[in-house]
């Protein structure tokens, strides 16, 4: 999630400028304070990759990226 949210390609997926507001916006959507408790929640975790990371691949693969 961390290295998500430094990334420039993310900022233009989610539609904001810059990682403080990714990681801010990632920490309200999964409704944690950390993005550590990742790393402890389930719940937090699955959410993490239904709504972030899922999405975020398929639009890095419709660019011709991968990571």
């Amino acid at each position: 999630a961390a290295a998500m949210c430094r990334n420039p390609e993310f900022w233009k997926f989610w539609g904001v400028s810059g990682e403080e507001n990714a990681s801010h916006d990632m920490r309200l959507t999964l409704d944690i304070k950390s993005r550590s408790e990742l790393d402890h929640s389930e719940s937090a975790k699955e959410k993490f990759i239904k709504t972030f990371r899922a999405p975020f691949m398929k639009f890095m693969i419709a660019r011709g990226k991968t990571t």
